[in-house]
């Protein structure tokens, strides 16, 4: 919403989907995997991925009108729990806050200055 434009469709694994709907309300999403560990995944052929994104894009242009940005007021609030000490030893260095040895924290007035 930053730009005052809705996101109207996404895609992603079956969590993801659900959690946008959540929060972003009945817009169209498109799971392509399903996760049961953190390295075991039940994904779609390519093939199909493709076919059912297009669709579900299609259904969302269509859709244009029913949707509204999502706009969130600073300041922004950003936590990130890492998968190893390391990586969170490199967001340290790029200015994150640590809050334990895998979770670092970043407030920010823009979602732009998230990253």
């Amino acid at each position: 919403g930053h730009f005052n434009i809705p996101v109207i469709f996404v895609s992603g694994d079956k969590a993801t989907c659900e959690e946008a709907k959540q929060l972003l309300g009945n817009i169209e999403t498109v799971a392509v995997k399903e996760g049961f560990t953190r390295n075991c995944a039940k994904i779609l052929s390519p093939k199909k991925t493709k076919e059912l994104i297009k669709e579900g894009v299609a259904r969302a242009i269509k859709r244009i009108k029913d949707f509204k940005p999502y706009i969130i007021k600073p300041p922004l609030e950003i936590k990130i729990e890492l998968q190893n000490t390391d990586v969170a030893d490199r967001y340290e260095r790029m200015e994150w806050k640590r809050i334990d040895g895998r979770t670092v924290l970043k407030v920010v007035d823009s979602a732009l200055k998230i990253l």
